[in-house]
This record gives structure tokens, sequence and C-alpha cells, in this order.
């Protein structure tokens, strides 16, 4: 990690995250056009194993793999004059052709899977699907503010018919 900022940025990131206890509150700026769909996971995964409270905060763009970042947070921050874009993977194969199909293969339904489980129900089934078949979806603060609305209604919602008891 020597001679790499991005590795050094990315340790202490982690670190943070894995050593939070339940009463820490963690925040991630994000300003991103995205990265590393395995750098993304790895950071992911520890935002949800983490004990600590993770706001996520918008600032600017989270395009790619930093759209789901920000999705991830228990808290999500939307300034002013934002934007999330989310579209499908890409990369590089090698190796014999049946090894790059069995490659394509696995990876689509591993996007697919994450996809899924970060961004619903932020986003609709029907947008997914779209994406996944290679559609981009763009969508500005007021919009990403509308969605977030909408989710924390429904989990009101939920709550609240929990919280009512039948009489007997």
């Amino acid at each position: 990690m020597r001679g790499n900022p991005r590795a050094a940025i990315l340790h202490r990131v982690v670190l943070t995250l894995r050593s939070a206890s339940d009463t820490d509150l963690v925040y991630i700026h994000i300003n991103s056009s995205g990265g590393d769909f395995n750098t993304g996971l790895q950071i992911i995964n520890n935002i949800f194993s983490s004990n600590a409270r993770v706001v996520t905060i918008l600032e600017a763009r989270a395009y790619s793999m930093a759209a789901l970042i920000f999705l991830s947070g228990d808290e999500l921050i939307v300034h002013d004059n934002c934007q999330l874009m989310f579209h499908i993977y890409s990369g590089i194969f090698a190796g014999k052709g049946n090894e790059q199909q069995a490659e394509v293969a696995a990876v689509g339904n591993w996007f697919e899977k994450v996809m899924s489980r970060l961004c619903s129900p932020f986003l609709t089934e029907t947008e997914i699907a779209n994406i996944l078949k290679g559609s981009d979806l763009w969508m500005d603060s007021d919009e990403i503010r509308r969605r977030l609305l909408r989710m924390q209604r429904a989990k009101n919602a939920a709550r609240k018919r929990k919280s009512v008891k039948p009489v007997a």
C-alpha cells in the first residue's frame, strides 16, 4: 500500500468500519464517477457488517458503483444539485472461449443479485430489469429525495401496522 494512495484510503475506510462500535457514527461523503465492482462490494459489505451507524452523504454525483455505496448507508443525505446514475457492469474477460462464457454468465447472475439486493426498493423491479438489459438510469436530487421519502413512508407505515395490536 505504500505507493498506492487509493489502497491506503480503502484500508482506512474498511478499518474504520470494522473497528467502529455501536455508539459510533461514520460519515461517508460521496462525489464519485464510480469504480471497481469488487472494491465497491468490499466497502458495502463492511458498511453492512459495521456496528456503527453509517451515514452516506451525496455531495455531487454518485455514478455506477458509487451509487450502490450511497444506497448502502443506514441514513442517506442528499445535497442540492446532485446526481445518481445506475448502469450494468463493464469488464474484460480472458481465457479460453468456454471459460469466458462461464465467467460472463457467473458475473451476470452475481450482478443481478447485487442490484436487486442493494437497489430495491429505491429502484423498481422494472428499472432494475432495464439496467440489466443495458439502459442507464439517471436521477437528480429532487428525484432521489422523492424516492427516499416514499421509502421512509412505507417503512413508517409498516412500523405502525406492527405496533397496532388486534383487540380480542
